[in-house]
């Protein structure tokens, strides 16, 4: 049976997901973007915020990666966003990983739980003085979850945006860990982490990590990416038709990142993946991950 609850302590405010006849478990952080703390299906630890790693699983928003020295220039006119903390030379992750969302409906069946959040940006915002909503709908079963952003355009100006996710998948043994994916290229960046050209590769289909370190972005073929570790088999799929695949190994190899992206870092100036919303119009999308062993 599913149940949806509420906890409120302290500071925090978190909404947890339970079938505890399946062992199903999601966690999602109300007051940091809506975020997705621990997600365990089947039993299987998929996704946890033990280590509090930035950024984790936070739904990134308008735009995914970096923004090269926080500027850009969208229909002639020059804006500066805010530098991050952990990159003080760039824009990093969007402006809502941060934010608090709102409960606004919840929905309990015999099959599945869907909880769905708001978040509303009514005032202008240093760098990005456009307004919008965000909803963020989390949709669990016994065996997948899936995760839809509807982004509305609430002002009355148009604006760029791309869209990402940030979860870190768990693993015991990284090492014998493998990624599968239809890997059509990545892109070369500079000592700064911006991209400045596409790099032809060929990688096997489904790759070992072993020693491997990562912090790349992959160009992709198919939009469906899988993750195997000794506990699990994930397939991590997308509806977006811009498809992009950063992958990071964080220092301690317990997990890693799997970040599915409409766009890389700096769309707002390369203009890849880069899409505009014009007033009142909404833009979604949704991602998945469905265990399959």
């Amino acid at each position: 049976m599913f149940t949806v609850e509420h906890i409120k302590e302290n500071s925090a405010s978190v909404l947890e997901i339970r079938n505890a006849d399946k062992a199903l478990l999601a966690l999602v952080n109300l007051k940091s973007g809506g975020s997705l703390d621990v997600l365990e299906l089947e039993g299987a630890k998929i996704i946890s915020n033990e280590g509090a790693l930035p950024f984790a699983s936070s739904v990134l928003f308008p735009f995914a990666n970096r923004i090269a020295k926080g500027q850009y220039t969208f229909e002639g006119q020059t804006y500066q966003l805010k530098k991050g903390e952990v990159d003080p030379n760039n824009a990093i992750h969007g402006l809502i990983y941060d934010k608090e969302f709102e409960v606004v409906n919840q929905e309990v069946t015999s099959e599945k739980a869907t909880v769905t959040m708001r978040c509303e940006q009514a005032a202008p915002q240093e760098g990005f003085p456009f307004l919008y909503s965000v909803e963020l709908t989390y949709a669990v079963s016994n065996s997948e979850l899936t995760l839809t952003v509807d982004v509305e355009n609430i002002g009355n100006q148009s604006f760029p945006f791309t869209l990402g996710w940030h979860p870190y998948f768990e693993s015991k043994n990284l090492w014998e860990s493998h990624l599968i994916m239809d890997c059509k290229g990545k892109l070369k960046v500079d000592e700064f982490m911006i991209p400045v050209e596409k790099e032809a590769l060929q990688l096997p289909s489904e790759l070992q990590i072993g020693e491997q370190q990562f912090d790349d972005c992959f160009l992709l073929g198919d939009t469906t990416v899988g993750f195997k570790t000794p506990d699990y088999h994930i397939a991590i799929a997308t509806t977006s038709k811009e498809n992009y695949l950063q992958v990071y190994t964080p220092p301690g190899r317990k997990s890693m990142a799997i970040e599915p992206q409409t766009g890389p870092a700096n769309s707002f100036n390369s203009a890849m993946g880069l899409q505009v919303l014009q007033p009142q119009e909404r833009y979604n999308l949704s991602w998945n991950i469905q265990k399959i062993g």
